[in-house]
């Protein structure tokens, strides 16, 4: 496993040399278990160079030199940040980083094909494993030949790209405070979300070469049967049954139906009973729905499983405290445990515990979604403190333009702003709408509804103090606040102020086009170009402003 030091990738300048330059330069060295070891992930930008024009690489500098000095802070997102997840670069991190060691494929592996090459790439995952932080390089740049963008939405969309973040997030050691970060910019460096990682499975993803998807799943399913083992082997039942349900759907196997007599040993129970018994957590009920095994569902209806059993949160894979078996079926993507769930009286207005997120928010096809309406699901649910309306709730998990537009054409109100928080839909699309490969055709299909696009967000009840306690801390602490209190302090913004904190450039560029206005204030005085804290979504507020005053 050869790795470059990270004081000599800061001196490097122009295109990034191959493998072969760098052992002819003596700059590799071979990996020891004692090195602080960084893997980055990263789209090649042409066919023959990964970065012909030293692009990524710059920007790599920038950030790694960002972080060790300080000028950039490296934590949780803000959703988890909400949840009380802080993750936070620590100083001795940054001291770690400055002596550390690169795992980079253009560096790391013989570029030559041979064989050394070859088993270079199938050693992947374990230089994953073997190294102690995970980076995902991925600014927004054009690719040579093809013209198309590659950035994070790209990375997330590639088969290579998504394998080493499932070896990243699968390795021992991982959980919930797994260090991967996201590098969209020398100034835009965080932790990645888990749901980003549980909504895009391997085989799903592209490759340039199709033969890539079988031998990728091999070694992708090699390292979810050993998270299965270290999960059982320290009890972890909760998380054991979730990846046990999920298994043949995570790497996209025809999934065996199972009958009552093969379940409890099959999910890790002592006894079909205790199953039957639990209803909190991962019982019975929840590993059948969220397995999409509908038979199984109703038979265990029949032992006496409660529909309604409420789950623990689980951050690592995105579930939330709270949730039902319905949520956990509607989730997968086999809408026939749903519907059994709906014909056993399972509530459709049920929500989580924390972020009162309605069930029809989560749905990924269109016959669930009018499955639920069907059984009295209401499309606009309003049930204070509830943060999302199902149609906000589902722009803001990334769901299909079909379905959203289900939900529009079923009566969901495109201007309704969730109760406390005030956030519409816009807004919510705006929050996530970096890494959402919908976002452009989800703003165009609320604006063709006639959404209001300078609609701010007004918050109300608890949220209204919520956000003048924020304003005093930012007062007070000002630059060291966590992005978590900033956007609370600034949450009575537009959803161009929303895309513009959250650096969604592309959403910036696009409502700045529609006419969005960008000098509506929130409550704190603050335009949406003054809620930017990125370079690159600063300048298009400037490019914008040239070209209006001109």
């Amino acid at each position: 496993m050869w790795v470059l030091r990270v004081s000599d990738l800061l001196e490097m300048f122009g295109p990034p040399p191959s493998h072969e330059e760098l052992q002819r330069a003596k700059l590799l060295v071979e990996w020891r278990r004692e090195f602080f070891t960084i893997f980055v992930s990263h789209q090649w930008l042409s066919t023959q160079h990964p970065d012909p024009d030293g692009l990524q690489l710059e920007i790599l500098k920038k950030a790694v030199q960002n972080i060790i000095d300080g000028t950039v802070t490296v934590e949780s997102d803000v959703v988890s940040q909400l949840r009380q997840q802080l993750r936070r670069f620590s100083a001795k991190e940054r001291r770690q980083l400055a002596n550390a060691y690169i795992w980079f494929d253009w560096f790391s592996i013989p570029q030559i094909p041979n064989s050394k090459a070859e088993l270079g790439i199938q050693s992947i995952p374990f230089y994953v494993e073997a190294c102690q932080l995970f980076v995902a390089l991925v600014p927004p740049l054009r690719h040579c030949a093809a013209q198309q963008d590659c950035d994070l939405v790209s990375w997330l969309s590639r088969g290579w790209c998504r394998a080493e973040m499932w070896c990243r997030l699968l390795a021992d050691g991982s959980g919930t405070d797994v260090p991967m970060v996201v590098v969209s910019g020398a100034d835009q460096v965080e932790f990645a979300k888990p749901l980003q990682w549980v909504q895009n499975p391997v085989h799903e993803g592209e490759f340039s070469c199709e033969s890539d998807r079988k031998s990728v799943g091999n070694f992708v399913q090699a390292a979810l049967d050993n998270k299965l083992r270290r999960l059982a082997a320290a009890g972890q039942s909760d998380l054991l049954r979730y990846y046990v349900a999920r298994y043949e759907e995570f790497l996209g196997l025809a999934a065996p139906k199972r009958d009552v007599h093969s379940f409890a040993s099959r999910f890790g129970f002592q006894s079909l009973q205790a199953a039957v018994r639990q209803t909190h957590g991962m019982g019975a009920m929840a590993c059948a729905a969220l397995s999409g095994d509908a038979g199984l569902v109703r038979a265990l209806a029949a032992q006496g499983a409660p529909i309604q059993s409420r789950l623990r949160a689980m951050p690592e894979v995105g579930v939330e405290d709270g949730w039902t078996p319905l949520h956990l079926a509607t989730i997968g993507r086999d809408e026939l445990a749903v519907a059994e769930l709906l014909q056993l009286q399972a509530d459709p207005n049920s929500t989580d515990s924390l972020l009162k997120i309605p069930v029809l928010g989560l749905c990924h096809t269109t016959s669930a979604v009018t499955m639920l309406v069907e059984h009295r699901a209401d499309v606009n649910l309003r049930l204070p403190p509830c943060l999302m309306s199902p149609l906000a709730s589902a722009c803001s998990r990334q769901a299909s333009v079909a379905v959203t537009s289900k939900l529009i054409e079923l009566g969901a109100e495109v201007n309704l702003s969730s109760g406390g928080t005030g956030m519409g839909p816009l807004a919510c699309l705006a929050n996530t709408a970096a890494s959402n490969p919908h976002c452009l055709e989800q703003l165009t299909l609320l604006i063709q509804n006639k959404a209001d696009i300078n609609q701010p967000c007004r918050t109300s009840g608890l949220f209204n103090l919520l956000e003048w306690v924020c304003r005093a801390h930012v007062l007070v602490v000002r630059d060291k606040t966590l992005a978590g209190i900033r956007f609370t302090a600034d949450l009575s913004t537009t959803a161009l102020g929303h895309a513009a904190f959250f650096g969604a450039d592309r959403m910036v560029q696009h409502l700045l086009d529609l006419h969005a206005d960008p000098e509506i204030r929130n409550k704190r005085g603050r335009t949406p170009a003054q809620l930017a804290r990125h370079a690159r979504v600063q300048q298009i507020f400037d490019d914008h402003a040239t070209s209006f005053s001109i």
